[in-house]
């Protein structure tokens, strides 16, 4: 019938092939349309049940409660006890399932914003809510909390105000790649607010799942930002079927095979995810023995100006002596925490003030014979006076061996930018009350003590929230450290929630780098985290005690991925989303172009 229909037109009879394949491919152009079309419909809410404004700004509310939920808090601890039921630890360590959805709602607000002035309106209300409780125990910073606590969060406020805006965009610009775009930009956005001088590594979305061991362990590829990516590419999906759901039956029918084949790209990357952890944590890392290490843990409150403050280093000093005796083997290293020797200061390879280092100290490791790393106030110039927040160990004789000052400073607390003018300095002394912020270090130092057993152990000392840096910690051990000891003070947050999340993040520099990292903290967590993230030790929170440790030894015959080549993964995200933009104007351009030519052939054709 078609050969007959063909010959009635005077066509050759050989054309119904090149007819029907035409027309197949038509009708396969016009499928794709009407998904894409059914997509953007759905995206841009332009359907019947597009949500109210106030409906998405509930969805950005909830989100900005649900990740904090998710991360280490108080809040679940706080409801048990409401109860009259004394909660545990185990109530503080975050929700790992939240963790999956926590997002999930605000990826959909944002995709369903009526301009960009609400999806940045979005981001305020996000923004504030999810800084404000994650981050609350900023509050008991005394009278430095309005401060610490007020700028944090109008600092992410405005982050996450230009931010939304961003994601909205990308929500327009290819249906098929909408979900990686997004999650995308959202780990490129969580590496920015980490690096820099202001960088605060703190609530980032792959945190939650730290738990879930067999889904970590690829950081030691991408680092924490391919979690972030993976967390955030999961809520997004969820996001996805949500607004998928919220059109008619028609485009519903129309993009659900679109997002099946999205959803199971997704599944595929968890599934080999999972696959790779499993197979790394049966895989053996070569170890080189052990050693033996004392934790010291004093839990002195910071804010108390008593006798328990002046004495620290007589507590630490008599902890370190329990330890021993309760032991009873000496110790390779005893570690002590972040400022715990505040009477002694320390120099590059020297004491200070030696009087005071002679009558507190050195008569103290020559009765106990073992090496020390302690916290203190390091030296760098007196006559400027430059003062390090540092870290030093201390022989058996007595002798400061080496000392390393902190080199990534809190924000306007440790570390503020010009305070060598006369305006800045008045301000933040008069007003702030910081009187002299402490100068940075400018070179990673490697620690060596022998070892009871042979050998000698080679170590970095990340001081304070230095372990949440990963790529800071990387340079340790690019520089041969066998392994991460970080000294800490959180204590003066007060609270359980703040400790732990501190623990959660730098938990993942032990993986990343297939090292072992050890924390003595003033309150905790004081804890061995081995190359697979595997706590080993831990000791109790906010008690004065003291635990000594086996901890083994592991020296990789080479460099993890994200040692040797550091954050690779999201400046190639960054430089995809990039392109993707590039892309997508030169897309718009050409086809604003067409019409215009063919308007322009018509009239030419009038003429």
């Amino acid at each position: 019938m078609m050969t007959r229909a063909l010959k009635a037109e005077g066509l050759p009879a050989g054309s119904g092939k090149a007819f029907r394949t035409a027309l197949a491919q038509g009708a396969r152009i016009h499928y794709r349309a009407g998904v894409m079309k059914a997509m953007a419909t759905v995206m841009t809410g332009t359907a019947a049940r597009r949500p109210s404004n106030g409906l998405l700004l509930v969805l950005a509310l909830l989100s900005g409660v649900l990740l904090p939920l998710a991360l280490p808090s108080e809040f679940f601890g706080w409801l048990i006890g409401a109860f009259g039921v004394k909660p545990d630890e185990s109530f503080y360590w975050g929700n790992a399932i939240l963790g999956l959805v926590a997002v999930a709602p605000v990826f959909y607000a944002v995709c369903r914003a009526p301009s960009f002035g609400f999806a940045s309106l979005l981001g305020v209300v996000f923004g504030a809510v999810s800084t404000a409780l994650a981050n609350f125990w900023l509050m008991f910073f005394q009278g430095y909390s309005i401060w610490t606590m007020g700028g944090t969060v109008l600092g992410y406020v405005g982050c996450n105000a230009l931010l939304f805006p961003f994601l909205r965009g990308l929500g327009r610009i290819e249906s098929r790649l909408r979900p990686f775009l997004l999650a995308a930009a959202w780990a490129g956005y969580e590496y920015f607010k980490s690096i820099g001088f202001v960088g605060y590594p703190w609530g980032l979305v792959g945190y939650p799942v730290g738990d879930i061991l067999p889904l970590v362990q690829f950081v030691d590829i991408t680092g924490i930002w391919g979690l972030s990516f993976l967390v955030a590419l999961v809520n997004v999906m969820i996001a996805e079927a949500a607004l998928g759901l919220g059109g008619t039956a028609r485009e519903w029918t129309a993009a659900r095979p679109l997002m099946l084949r999205q959803a199971a790209f997704g599944l595929v990357l968890v599934a080999g995810c999972l696959v790779y952890g499993f197979v790394r944590l049966a895989m053996p890392i070569p170890s080189s023995g052990s050693a033996r290490l004392l934790l010291v843990q004093q839990n002195i409150d910071p804010w108390e100006e008593g006798k328990a403050r002046t004495n620290s280093t007589a507590i630490n000093q008599e902890l370190t002596l329990q330890g021993v005796r309760e032991a009873g083997l000496l110790p390779d290293l005893a570690v002590w925490s972040e400022s715990s020797v505040p009477d002694v200061w320390v120099a590059r390879g020297e004491w200070f003030n030696k009087r005071q280092a002679e009558k507190i100290m050195v008569p103290f490791a020559r009765k106990l014979g073992v090496p020390v790393l302690f916290g203190a106030v390091g030296v760098k110039n007196y006559k400027k006076q430059q003062f390090m927040n540092a870290a030093a160990l201390m022989s058996v004789e007595g002798a400061v061996v080496d000392t390393y000052g902190k080199m990534h400073a809190v924000p306007f607390a440790e570390s503020i930018p010009f305070f060598e003018y006369e305006p800045v300095r008045r301000f933040f002394e008069n007003v702030v009350g910081i009187q002299l912020p402490w100068t940075m270090g400018d070179r990673y130092t490697i620690f060596s003590v022998p070892l009871r057993a042979g050998g000698s152990l080679a170590f970095g000392a990340p001081i304070c929230f230095e372990d949440a840096f990963a790529d800071l910690c990387r340079a340790f051990i690019l520089r041969g450290a066998d392994m991460l000891v970080n000294i800490t003070n959180d204590s003066w947050s007060k609270t359980w929630s703040a400790e732990i999340q501190h623990f959660s993040v730098a938990r993942l520099r032990a993986v990343e780098n297939r090292r072992v990292l050890v924390r003595s903290a003033n309150g905790g967590v004081s804890a061995v985290v081995d190359p697979w993230g595997r706590v080993l030790s831990k000791l109790p929170l906010f008690e004065r005690t003291s635990r000594t440790v086996e901890v083994p030894v592991y020296r990789p015959s080479r460099f993890t991925v994200y040692t040797r080549f550091g954050d690779w993964f999201p400046r190639t995200l960054i430089g995809l989303l990039l392109a993707a933009l590039v892309w997508d104007l030169v897309r718009t351009a050409r086809a604003k172009k067409k019409p215009e030519a063919r308007a322009s052939g018509k009239g030419l054709s009038r003429q």
